[in-house]
């Protein structure tokens, strides 16, 4: 009997042990207050058939035309600049080889998007095309200067004056953002890392524990953007949102019939393929 007990205490203490380690920041609710409740169009309102591609100064337009909020992708350039693309590399969008943290910004304006007139822009450009109209979800992609992306970033939306947050895969990022820009709403994405977007691709610890959250008690997000199609498997994630409450914001619904399952668990919607209404309606 005594084992036992011992062995009941022994679980009963490392559940605890989890649930610090999945601990959100205290402030996290009311932080994200703003950005709950809306749907976020995935890289701008895209639609390439229509010549309009994703990241995209029009497709920025369209969305805040049509009230949406707006989800975007940043890099920094070898001459420092910030620009608006999704991939670590050029062959997708641009038809072309090469990394985009591995070019400058003259080298990236030579290509076009999607194989239209469009070109990569500029953060400061986007930033005077959404003009504090609608909110931002800002993804941060990793490099191994992210620091000088992540000054670069905070430098430029000092006096801006709309609603913005930022989210990243990488721990690195946002434990920068919770030291250097503690008043800014700051989450991490996550995945169970299978296949397909946000794959990591490397089976390893690291991997392993950023997909369960457990670098939450480091970075201490306001929030969690999860793969909504893989969050049922992923038990850590029911427990931080109903143990913490933590706001979750779910990634990328393509197809309206299923939205209904990211709305179950999340509190914001990442979208694209189908024109929602910009306000999710409560239940």
């Amino acid at each position: 009997m005594k084992i036992v007990l011992i062995i009941l205490l022994v679980i009963a203490l490392l559940f605890l042990l989890l649930l610090l380690l999945l601990r959100p920041d205290g402030a996290a609710k009311k932080k994200m207050a703003p950005f709950v409740g809306r749907r976020y169009a995935h890289r701008g309102l895209h639609c390439v058939e229509d010549g309009i591609p994703e990241n995209s100064l029009p497709a920025f337009r369209r969305a805040v035309e049509a009230g949406y909020g707006i989800e975007l992708d940043l890099h920094l350039t070898t001459d420092g600049q910030l620009v608006v693309f999704h991939d670590d590399t050029l062959d997708r969008v641009c038809g072309v080889s090469g990394r985009v943290d591995e070019s400058s910004y003259p080298e990236l304006q030579q290509l076009r998007l999607s194989g239209t007139d469009e070109t990569i822009p500029l953060f400061s450009q986007v930033l005077e095309v959404v003009a504090g109209k609608i909110p931002m979800i800002v993804e941060v992609k990793y490099q191994k200067n992210y620091p000088d992306l992540c000054e670069k970033m905070m430098a430029m939306l000092a006096d801006y004056p709309g609603l913005y947050c930022v989210e990243s895969f990488h721990p690195q990022v946002i434990i920068w953002m919770k030291k250097h820009a503690p008043a800014v709403a700051r989450g991490l994405l996550s995945d169970r890392y299978t296949e397909g977007e946000g794959n990591m691709t490397k089976n390893s610890i690291g991997t392993w524990g950023s997909q369960q959250l457990l670098f939450n008690w480091l970075a201490a997000p306001d929030f969690i953007a999860y793969n909504y199609l893989t969050a049922a498997r992923t038990r850590t994630l029911s427990l931080t949102r109903k143990v913490w409450h933590t706001p979750c914001v779910a990634w990328t619904v393509r197809d309206e019939k299923k939205e209904p399952l990211a709305l179950a668990r999340f509190d914001a919607v990442i979208f694209e393929r189908y024109r929602p209404e910009p306000y999710i309606r409560q239940q």
